[in-house]
């Protein structure tokens, strides 16, 4: 399980020292090819693994995270995990804090096949007319937004947190219609106020 071993790997792991340079030049925007360079070159990057075919080699920090976060999401969804388990685990993800730690080939190697796993099954789910695909990255992108569970299933956690955002979302659109609409009816007021005197000058006029 990927999940269970990215857990054991960052507990477990000790602690990287690193130049006062490269600490300031390491963040979530550095890419692949840079990392390579802070490294001393030691890597060759037209042999490094891409995280899935369809992905670029000189993805930064944020993307591999990204694509991190949602594969242990999708795992710990489908095994429906408590959501307190996954939110601890998922609070150590950042714990990127050097190209050494980030390029780690064994770890790239275990992500790209857990993630072309979980796109893998949702193409042939959705394929299918009998099974839906899984949450996707855009969803999953969109509403993990404030997602902070700490009880009940994943699962559960999740739809209560989805529908809470979808009932937010509405209301905003339903304030902004109604200032809309609260304008419309104040030009209709406005134009009724101001026919009456119009339409006296006119007929003055003629």
């Amino acid at each position: 399980n990927f999940l269970g071993g990215q857990i054991a790997a960052l507990t477990g792991a000790e602690g990287h020292s690193e130049e006062e340079g490269e600490k300031a030049a390491f963040n979530m925007d550095t890419t692949v090819r840079e990392a390579i360079e802070q490294m001393g070159g030691t890597i060759a990057f037209d042999s490094w693994p891409t995280l899935s075919d369809d992905t670029p080699k000189n993805i930064t920090v944020q993307k591999y995270a990204e694509v991190k976060d949602w594969v242990e999401f999708r795992q710990a969804y489908g095994e429906d995990l408590p959501a307190a388990t996954w939110n601890s685990a998922r609070s150590i993800k950042n714990d990127i804090t050097s190209p050494d730690i980030w390029m780690n080939q064994s770890e790239w190697e275990d992500l790209r096949g857990a993630y072309m796993a979980l796109l893998e099954a949702d193409k042939k789910a959705g394929e299918s007319e009998d099974t839906e695909p899984g949450i996707d990255e855009d969803e999953w992108k969109y509403f993990k937004q404030e997602f902070d569970p700490s009880g009940g299933s994943l699962r559960e956690a999740y739809a209560a947190h989805k529908l809470l955002r979808l009932e937010i979302g509405l209301n905003k659109y339903v304030d902004v219609f109604s200032i809309i609409g609260y304008v419309l009816i104040g030009f209709a007021v406005l134009i009724a106020l101001l026919s009456k005197p119009l339409n006296k000058l006119m007929h003055g006029v003629e």
